[in-house]
Order: structure tokens, then C-alpha cells, then sequence
């Protein structure tokens, strides 16, 4: 009978820590979840303000042709989703000038970027960090990012087939800033 005790004891201990762990496991992704969207916001926001201003390169659609670290000053928008040893950035190549969303939408490996920026649509996404299925993986990255995907398949993500990518020579030297 004591034995029966003890194990219920065990049992009892086992489920509250596990219960514990669970739940701040979910507030730690969720929290990471809103500072990476924040993140985001502020990369758009400073690639639209940039976008107006005449100091900077912009392509024919009118958007920066890349996202500089030096707008940052020292306060650079990382991704607490992602191990930040890895790329800050990856710019979209001419052929993906229709993608609204990288490829994959989750970090791979090491040499992954935690952001992607496509200049031919202004379009700045964060990648999320592979979780268990794949729709906790989707939406953990449309939260994020503030879409609306149905599926990680890039087939289905209803990319513009194509946009001619030119960058517009301006007065002044972007690198002046």
C-alpha cells in the first residue's frame, strides 16, 4: 500500500512540473512571437520611410533596393524565434521579384537568414523556427508576419509570376547616409 502512495506521489509531482514546463514553453514562444512581429513592423516601417526619401537607391516600384544595416544605427531588429547565428538577411533574387514570401518560410540551417526582404514588393518576413507540425509551423509564421497563408507549400502561396526588377540611378550616393 505504501508503494501505491509513492507512486501517486511521484505521479501528482511528475504532472504539475510537466504542466509547468508546457505552459511556459507556449508563454516564452508566444512572447518571442510578438517581439519578432514587432521587429517586422519596424523593418517595414523604416523600409517605407526610406522608400520616400530621395538620399537612397530605389527600383522602379519605388522601394529601397536593400535594407541597410546602418538605418539601424546600433539597434538592429533581430528575431528571437531563430538562433541569431545565422545571416541577418536575405535579399530576394530578380527571378523572385513576384514572391510575397521566402522560400522555405522556416530556418533550415545555420546559413539561413532570419529575414527576408523582396525590394521588387517592398515586402520584409521573418522566418519562424521549424515546430513540431506543420501547421503550428504556418501559424507561427502568419502571426508573425501578419499573413494569412493556408499551407507551406510555395505552390500555393499566389506569388506574381513575374516583375522586371530595375534600380533608378539617384543624385545622391546612398552610401552617404
Amino acid at each position: 500500500m505504501r508503494r501505491i502512495v509513492d507512486l501517486i506521489a511521484i505521479l501528482t509531482i511528475a504532472t504539475i512540473v510537466g504542466a509547468w514546463y508546457v505552459t511556459r514553453d507556449d508563454t516564452t514562444l508566444q512572447s518571442n512571437a510578438e517581439r519578432a512581429s514587432l521587429e517586422v513592423d519596424r523593418m517595414r516601417a523604416t523600409v517605407l520611410l526610406r522608400s520616400q526619401s530621395d538620399r537612397h537607391a530605389i527600383n522602379k516600384q519605388g522601394w529601397p533596393i536593400a535594407i541597410d544595416p546602418a538605418w539601424f544605427d546600433d539597434d538592429l531588429p533581430m528575431n528571437p524565434l531563430v538562433d541569431p547565428d545565422r545571416p541577418w538577411l536575405e535579399l530576394a533574387a530578380p527571378e523572385q521579384a513576384g514572391w510575397e514570401h521566402p522560400r522555405p518560410l522556416f530556418v533550415v540551417d545555420r546559413t539561413t537568414a532570419m529575414f527576408w526582404y523582396n525590394p521588387a514588393l517592398g515586402i520584409v518576413r521573418a522566418r519562424v523556427a521549424l515546430q513540431t507540425t506543420n501547421n503550428d509551423t504556418l501559424a507561427l509564421y502568419n502571426t508573425v508576419n501578419s499573413t494569412s497563408l493556408t499551407s507551406t507549400d510555395p505552390a500555393e502561396f499566389g506569388d506574381i509570376e513575374s516583375i522586371e526588377l530595375t534600380s533608378i540611378d539617384i543624385s545622391n550616393d546612398p552610401a552617404n547616409d
